[in-house]
């Protein structure tokens, strides 16, 4: 059966850094980003799960792309594959972000 999908965008900087840490481990980003949500899921406790609070520092814009207006600092978007329980407690935290934080 095939793997579920996120699809998403991070911020240039992060996605840079990222980029440098895969390349060393011999992966692309994207998976690399998948293997580490994996065993982070591994363990994780979906209703535990905290924001940091700087956590807005990164918060993306997309703006027109004319000289003078809003900077766009979002990277192109990624697609990260997920096992099905992976995937299900990524869409667990996130449904109680959207609840208990937005």
């Amino acid at each position: 059966m095939a793997k579920q999908r996120f699809v998403i965008r991070l911020h240039r900087i992060t996605r840079q850094e990222l980029d440098l840490v895969a390349r060393k481990q011999g992966h692309l980003t994207p998976t690399f980003i998948s293997l580490a949500i994996e065993d982070i899921c591994t363990s994780l406790d979906p209703h535990t799960y905290e924001l940091h609070p700087d956590s807005e520092v990164f918060q993306l814009k997309r703006g027109n792309k004319r000289k003078g207006t809003t900077k766009i600092n979002a990277d192109r978007q990624m697609s990260v594959y997920l096992s099905d329980h992976a995937y299900g407690t990524v869409s667990t935290v996130v449904d109680i972000l959207k609840r208990d934080v937005d």
